[in-house]
């Protein structure tokens, strides 16, 4: 090529060998793709004769007194092309003359609708997976929204992109993977390549390699004996605990086999594990979730709640500060805030996880109850993979005061009538249940097909009513919040972070 200062090699391939090529590829299996057989233009290739048959050619290098050569072995029966060259084509021509034509306008047509099913495709695969690692994340419920044909070559991009490779990629193996897409949770193939899926609720991770049980944890946890409590504000990073009751010293670590953790008044054990599962934790965040551990004893779940064993009473004597860093935050006054923006959108996607899962093929309605609740609101439903509706209504029993004053009042009603739809109601804070056992039985008798609650935030140790709230973002102490939403006589709901309101 550089001899002649070209950039591209003429091939003389005709319309006659683009239908054996077409007769070959589908006999030995093909897809669509392969079934547009040879491409006019293929890199630096191009076929300028794919639309003249050899009769045609063969007659103008005739007229022209041009010599042509033809290999020998084309004749030879042996090789399974040459028996479509010599016996199943001029078969095909007694049946029709114009066979070859036909069957080079059919791979026209399948290129054409191949090149058009390549961008649905990319945006898909878009829509339906990100980077991760050496791999892929598939987020199944967007996949299953997909035609069923568009699944299955997601899935097989997936696979060439993670491997690197097609050979060896086989419909089986895609066939395995969606499988996995539609049912089971925790469940792990090998694929070839050293490849491996494993399902975690609505997400696939599709890697080379093993994929690691254990999170690298990336981060510090700070210990300071204090003696004054009056400047320490807790919050999802900053605890006090009693000092006295660490055995073994603190750690931070990622989950083992054993781990447990106390609650409620009576100081009950609870298996980590099962901690995770009552509180709908998705399997693939649970290995991410910092741990200050006593041993097998989880002294506090970074973010989340410390044991009952080790919080502070009337009888402490020594206290400990644990502070939770990220790696690299050194932010010191403005660490509460950034962390909370990070704790919280971590939080509100597993909420969201576990919200698509549990309503899977149906569509959800949401009531946001205003004011304090749009902030959480909003988020939750942007990390709703399920069809998503919302409404509106406006209940007070507050007013400008710091405690709560018994009475309801219902100042904005629904837009909508929710009867027969799957309705979530959707709280910033519960406390005292007033207001949502006041709310809860109405809204019940305009028949909704269920009816459930949310909350980003619940104060049990306020809680005058039991309600059934079947999702909870954070347990609070019971102090008076501000931000994200929270207001107190109407300010501060514009703060990136939750904070505790102190009278002055």
């Amino acid at each position: 090529m550089k001899k002649y200062n070209a950039d591209k090699i003429a091939i003389a391939h005709h319309q006659n060998d683009q239908a054996e090529t077409f007769l070959y590829r589908v006999v030995r299996g093909t897809g669509i793709y392969g079934a547009g057989a040879m491409r006019e233009k293929d890199g630096n290739l191009i076929r300028p004769l794919l639309c003249v048959k050899k009769e045609e050619i063969v007659k103008y290098l005739k007229d022209a007194g041009q010599a042509w050569v033809e290999d020998a072995s084309n004749q030879d029966d042996a090789f399974a092309r040459n028996q479509i060259r010599n016996q199943v084509i001029p078969r095909l021509e007694m049946i029709n003359e114009q066979a070859v034509e036909h069957i080079g306008w059919l791979c026209e047509d399948i290129k054409e609708v191949t090149t058009y099913l390549t961008d649905q495709i990319e945006e898909s695969f878009l829509r339906c997976t990100k980077p991760i690692g050496q791999g892929f994340e598939i987020n199944c419920d967007q996949l299953l929204l997909e035609n069923h044909w568009i699944q299955k070559q997601v899935l097989k991009k997936v696979l060439e992109e993670t491997a690197g490779k097609k050979k060896d990629l086989e419909r089986r193996h895609i066939e395995d993977l969606l499988t996995l897409v539609e049912n089971g949770t925790g469940k792990r193939i090998s694929l070839p390549y050293n490849m491996v899926a494993e399902k975690n609720y609505q997400y696939i991770k599709v890697q080379k390699g093993n994929i690691s049980d254990k999170q690298e944890m990336t981060g510090k946890i700070l210990c300071e004996e204090v003696t004054d409590l009056t400047n320490i504000v807790e919050n999802d990073c900053i605890k006090i605990i009693d000092y006295d009751r660490i055995e073994t010293g603190v750690q931070l670590r990622c989950r083992k086999p054993g781990d447990f953790f106390t609650f409620g008044k009576d100081q009950k054990r609870k298996s980590l594990s099962r901690y995770f599962i009552d509180e709908k934790i998705p399997r693939q965040l649970r290995e991410e979730i910092p741990l200050v551990a006593d041993g097998s004893h989880i002294v506090w779940i970074v973010g989340r709640r410390i044991s009952e064993y080790y919080k502070i009473k009337e009888s402490t004597k020594r206290y400990l500060k644990l502070e939770f860093k990220r790696e690299g935050d050194d932010s010191n006054g403005e660490y509460q805030s950034n962390d909370f923006r990070g704790r919280c959108k971590q939080r509100i996607a597993e909420m969201g996880a576990q919200i698509s899962e549990d309503y899977a093929g149906k569509e959800i309605h949401l009531i946001a109850i205003l004011k304090g609740s749009v902030f959480f609101a909003c988020e939750l439903a942007k990390r709703i993979t399920i069809p998503v509706t919302i409404d509106f209504m406006s209940v007070s029993s507050y007013g400008n005061s710091r405690e709560s004053s018994g009475i309801v009042k219902i100042a904005k009603d629904l837009d909508e009538p929710i009867l027969d739809k799957e309705v979530l109601v959707v709280e910033d804070i519960i406390d005292s249940g007033k207001t949502l056992n006041h709310l809860k039985p109405m809204l019940e008798s305009r028949n909704p097909a269920s009816l459930h609650l949310c909350t980003l935030l619940s104060k049990p140790d306020r809680r005058e009513v039991e309600v059934p709230v079947r999702y909870i973002g954070f347990e609070v102490p019971d102090e008076f919040v501000v931000g994200y939403g929270l207001d107190y006589a109407q300010k501060y709901r514009n703060l990136p972070y939750i904070g505790v309101a102190e009278e002055e």
